[in-house]
């Protein structure tokens, strides 16, 4: 099954997203674990590691500063990071599955 939010879509949404939607397109759907550990390491490391690459420019630091400011979040690198951390294999397995149920249901 081939969504909008596929690569190559229109989607324009955050990179974790669309990170998360090549996870889920290349996802078999026979498959009851979507994806394998490994692939989630490696694709939760590259988020991890992204979030510094985002935030290399004094104005894109400034950026997230103020939307840190704005919305009461810790700083950006260390607020995602933490998220990244703690997500684990079963939760993006489980958001697959719940997308991919209401995708069918369309």
């Amino acid at each position: 099954m081939r969504s909008a939010m596929c690569p190559g879509g229109n989607d324009r949404t955050n990179h974790s997203r669309r990170a998360g939607a090549r996870v889920r397109c290349s996802a078999r759907e026979d498959d009851p674990e979507r994806t394998t550990q490994d692939d989630f390491e490696a694709t939760r490391d590259y988020l991890m590691k992204n979030s510094y690459v985002m935030t290399a420019t004094q104005n894109q630091r400034l950026g997230y500063a103020l939307d840190s400011w704005w919305y009461g979040t810790p700083e950006y690198t260390q607020y995602v990071r933490g998220l990244y951390g703690k997500l684990t294999r079963d939760d993006v397995n489980n958001a697959i599955k719940n997308t991919v149920v209401e995708d069918s249901r369309s």
